[in-house]
């Protein structure tokens, strides 16, 4: 367990091999428990509750524009200071990180139990939905400040040499989802409710387990009173930007997508919707892997002066995310029908959601080079060109072609707005790369 790695001796091969095992270990098994997660809502609440968990899983990505913020923000700026020998300065990072996601998760928690209806009407919820999103929000929110710490503390943990215990923490936290999905929807029959429950309580044994980490000083970081300091806020917050605008986008555009969904399609178009971002969220968690496993080792070597390493690290994981799209890409054009059958088995469901799902993940391959390039700036605190990226991908590009394209083509303009934003995107990329050299 308390497995460490040299970052600034060890092999790139082998260091980049360990930290992309560990973070794709730990994120397919998480994937895996989102794929069942929808599986368990879609056979054991239906239809309308796969489209009423879509327009509250808005909450995901706006309590991951915080923690990715604040914890990512954080880790670029540990592992740099860890690089330049200063684990002291590491250490106050980590503990204000810690002190800004208590802050925010209570404003989060009061705000939303105080202004639930409105809530739920704002995020795209109809008369037909509104008492199972409205369920699922008011329960998961008391649970927030689980969920945007075990964030914060996985991202520092694997910045502190030990990505085993990152792993471990995803996997701890899926299995306990999976099992109480089943219970709380199968056996107790709770609906929307349980699922809440379960996702929160999971997110409380994955904080258990890794709150030791730094109770015990199983690492450089640990808890201690640190005074908070401007610049240090502002470096982390800083640092952490592309992930807000990313998260955030992200929130956007799946209220936008399913306004336009349910006025152009329905309640089965909300649900198709639904399935999509639950695959889309499985497939790019390789990538998300990919960028973790970079993150760490970009960030010290980069702070070490050693630039060799930092190009041979981002230089693998291009390689990495190219076969794992070509594999994603392949498997979403040739069986699409496979996967939708897995969340519920009504024929004009799995019809729209195949023929959808052809179309959105055409841009696969594109995503995943603009996800490693955006990690990279980030990891090497130029956060301006990580902004970029995700701005383009995440929600200007996206707007612009769900604004265009549903009109000039109907449906198919509704689920080909990601891939084309995707690709036009990756034009952008590879401009800020050959603009922003390494020294």
């Amino acid at each position: 367990m308390s497995t460490k790695y040299d970052l600034k001796n060890d092999t790139i091969g082998k260091l980049f091999s360990h930290y992309f095992f560990m973070s794709t270990a730990g994120l397919m098994v998480l994937s895996v428990h989102i794929i069942l997660d929808g599986i368990f809502i879609g056979h054991g609440i239906g239809s309308n509750g796969l489209a009423a968990i879509n327009i509250a899983g808005v909450v995901f990505p706006f309590l991951n524009a915080v923690a990715f913020t604040i914890g990512f923000g954080a880790a670029a700026a540990i592992s740099v200071e860890f690089g330049e020998s200063r684990s002291e300065k590491a250490n106050a990072i980590f503990n204000q990180a810690f002190v800004l996601s208590v802050i925010i998760s209570i404003i989060y928690t009061i705000l939303s139990v105080l202004f639930i209806d409105k809530i739920v009407f704002l995020l795209g919820s109809n008369k037909v939905l509104f008492q199972g999103v409205k369920d699922y929000l008011l329960i998961f929110s008391l649970f927030s400040f689980f969920y945007v710490s075990v964030i914060i503390f996985e991202s520092s943990v694997r910045n502190d040499g030990q990505p085993l215990k990152s792993m471990i923490s995803l996997i701890l936290g899926a299995v306990t989802n999976a099992v109480l999905d089943y219970v709380f929807i199968f056996i107790f029959h709770w609906g929307l409710k349980g699922a809440a429950f379960a996702t929160g309580i999971a997110q409380m044994v994955s904080f258990v387990y890794l709150i030791f980490h730094f109770l015990m000083h199983k690492g450089q970081l640990f808890f201690c009173i640190y005074k908070l300091d401007k610049e240090d806020i502002k470096r982390i917050l800083k640092n952490g930007l592309p992930n807000f605008i990313s998260q955030i986008s992200i929130t956007l555009v799946i209220i936008a997508g399913n306004w336009i969904v349910i006025n152009m399609i329905g309640e089965i178009g909300v649900a198709a919707f639904s399935i999509l971002l639950y695959v889309n969220e499985f497939m790019i968690l390789g990538f998300a892997g990919i960028a973790e496993a970079l993150q760490p080792l970009v960030s010290f070597n980069y702070g070490a002066k050693q630039y060799d390493r930092v190009k041979t690290v981002v230089r693998l994981s291009i390689y990495v995310s190219l076969i794992i799209g070509l594999v994603m890409l392949l498997f979403s054009v040739l069986r699409p029908d496979m996967i939708i059958k897995l969340f519920n088995d009504e024929k004009n469901l799995i019809d729209l959601a195949s023929h959808a799902m052809r179309l959105f993940f055409l841009g696969i391959l594109f995503t995943g080079i603009n996800m490693i390039y955006a990690a990279y700036f980030q990891a090497v605190e130029k956060s301006k060109s990580s902004i970029i990226i995700q701005m383009l991908r995440g929600f200007v590009f996206v707007a612009l072609a769900l604004l265009i394209l549903p009109e000039l083509m109907g449906q198919n303009g509704l689920w080909i707005s990601v891939p084309v934003a995707e690709f036009l995107t990756f034009i952008v990329t590879i401009l800020l790369v050959k603009s922003n050299k390494l020294s």
